[in-house]
C-alpha cells in the first residue's frame, strides 16, 4: 500500500504517543525503575607476606647468635631490619650499630653505658639474643648470658625513621632466651627493672616469693639473720662516703626487689636509724655529707670498696655476680666501672676487707650453742673486731654468737 502523506503524519503521531507512555509510566503516572546491573566487586588486594627471615639475616651478615623465629616474622622489611640490627649489636657488643636503630633517649643512655665500661661488660657473655614478642609498636628480646637469661622490652616509632627505646622491664630470670617464648613470667606485684639496655644496673634481685621461699629453711634464716646483724653494724660505723655509698646500694636492691620500703623517705630513714642503732637524723646527716663529698668527687676507701662489693657477692642465698655489683658502685660514685674494679684490687692488696671477716664469723650455720646450754646464759652478745677505723662492736642476739 502506498503510504500518504496523511498516513506518515498519523504513523509517527501515534508512534510518538506509544513514546511518551514508554517514558512516563503506563498509566500510573509513576516513572519505572532502571534496571539493575550486576557488577561483580573488584578483587581484594593481595594480603602481605611475611619476610624470609633466614633469606634476611643471610644478607644482613646476622649474629649467629640472634634468633628471630619465622613465626615472629613482620609483613615490614624495614622493621625486620631494625629488629635485626638490634639484636645483633646486643649479642655482639657494637654499641655503633646499636646507635643506628635507638630513640635519641636511648642513645644517650647507650653512651653512658659505653663511657663508664657498663656496655663491653655486659655483652662480652651474651650467649644468645632472642626475639620473642614482635607487634608494629613493641619489641620484646631475651638475652640469655652464663648467669641466665632476661627480657628487654622496647617500644617502636616509625615516624621520621625506625627508632627503638628501651622500656622497664619485670626483673625475671630463666635459664634459656627460649624459655621467654610463652611471655614473661609474672613478677612481684611491685617488682621493677633497670633499665632496657644490658649494663642498665647489674643486680639479678630474686623476685619476692623465691626470697620467701629461700628463707622459709630455717637454717638459711639463721644465715641470713647473722649476715644482717654483721651488715648492720658495720655500715653503721662507715664515714659518711661509705654510708651514702651502701645506703644508696640498699635502697636500690630494695626497690629492683619491689620491696614496699623506700629508704629515702622519713619513715624508710627512721627503720634504717633503727637497724643501725642511730637516729633518724643521724642517717640523714651522714647522708648528706656523704651525697655531697661523692658529688664533689671524692671516693670510699679501698677498703670500704672491696667491703661493699663483698657484701653483695656474699649475699647469703642470692650472691651476686662481681661485675654487677661493681657497676652498680660505679653508677652511684658517678665514675666507671674500671675505676671502681681499681679501687677494689687496692683494697685487695691491702688484704681482706674488715667486712670479709664479719661475714665469715655471723654467717656460721648452727648456733655457739643448743638451748638451754649453761653457756648460753654466760654469753654477753658481743663481738669485738679491729677495723681499720678502730673497734667495732657486733650486737648478736645471745646464744647465737
Amino acid at each position: 500500500m502506498k503510504m500518504t502523506r496523511t498516513h506518515i503524519h498519523r504513523t509517527l503521531a501515534i508512534a510518538g504517543l506509544a513514546f511518551s507512555m514508554v517514558a512516563v509510566g503506563c498509566g500510573d503516572g509513576e516513572p519505572e525503575p532502571a534496571p539493575v546491573v550486576n557488577r561483580a566487586p573488584p578483587p581484594p588486594p593481595p594480603a602481605p607476606v611475611p619476610v624470609e627471615l633466614s633469606t634476611l639475616m643471610t644478607q644482613m651478615s646476622a649474629d649467629p647468635r640472634v634468633q628471630f623465629p619465622q613465626r615472629l616474622a613482620p609483613t615490614s622489611e624495614d622493621l625486620a631490619r631494625g629488629v635485626i640490627t638490634l639484636a645483633s649489636a646486643i649479642a655482639s657488643g657494637d654499641a655503633a650499630s646499636a646507635r643506628t636503630v635507638l630513640s635519641a633517649d636511648s642513645q644517650s643512655l647507650l653512651d653512658a653505658l659505653v663511657s663508664s665500661g657498663d656496655w663491653a661488660s655486659e655483652t662480652e657473655g651474651v650467649e644468645a639474643v632472642r626475639v620473642v614478642e614482635l607487634s608494629s609498636d613493641a619489641l620484646t628480646l631475651a638475652v640469655q648470658d652464663p648467669r641466665g637469661a632476661y627480657p628487654l622490652v622496647w617500644s617502636i616509632a616509625s615516624e621520621g625513621g625506625l627508632a627503638f627505646t628501651g622500656q622497664p622491664a619485670p626483673a625475671v630470670v630463666l635459664r634459656r632466651a627460649a624459655d621467654f617464648d610463652d611471655g614473661i613470667p609474672e613478677a612481684a606485684p611491685t617488682q621493677t627493672q633497670t633499665a632496657a639496655v644490658p649494663g642498665g644496673g647489674g643486680f639479678r634481685v630474686p623476685t619476692l616469693a623465691e626470697f620467701g621461699q629461700k628463707f622459709s629453711d630455717p637454717e638459711m634464716a639463721e644465715v641470713a639473720g647473722r649476715f644482717q646483724v654483721a651488715h648492720n653494724a658495720w655500715i653503721s660505723g662507715l664515714d659518711p662516703i661509705g654510708f651514702s655509698l651502701n645506703y644508696r646500694l640498699g635502697d636500690r636492691w630494695n626497690k629492683k626487689m619491689g620491696l614496699p620500703i623506700d629508704l629515702m623517705s622519713d619513715a624508710g630513714k627512721g627503720l634504717a636509724a633503727a637497724q643501725y642503732g642511730l637516729t633518724a637524723e643521724q642517717v640523714t646527716e651522714r647522708l648528706e655529707q656523704g651525697n655531697s663529698a661523692i658529688e664533689g668527687g671524692e671516693q670510699p676507701t679501698p677498703a670500704v670498696a672491696l667491703a661493699t662489693l663483698e657484701s653483695y657477692t656474699g649475699l647469703p642465698g642470692f650472691p651476686q655476680r662481681e661485675q654487677d655489683v661493681i657497676s652498680e658502685i660505679a653508677g652511684i660514685l658517678g665514675t666507671t666501672s674500671s675505676e671502681v674494679s681499681r679501687l677494689i684490687e687496692q683494697g685487695r692488696s691491702g688484704g681482706s676487707s674488715p667486712f670479709a671477716e664479719f661475714v665469715r664469723e655471723a654467717a656460721a650455720t648452727a648456733p655457739a650453742s643448743a638451748p638451754g646450754d649453761p653457756a648460753e646464759e654466760e654469753d654477753d652478745g658481743r663481738i669485738i673486731k679491729q677495723t681499720p677505723a678502730g673497734p667495732l662492736e657486733i650486737p648478736v642476739p645471745p646464744g647465737n654468737g
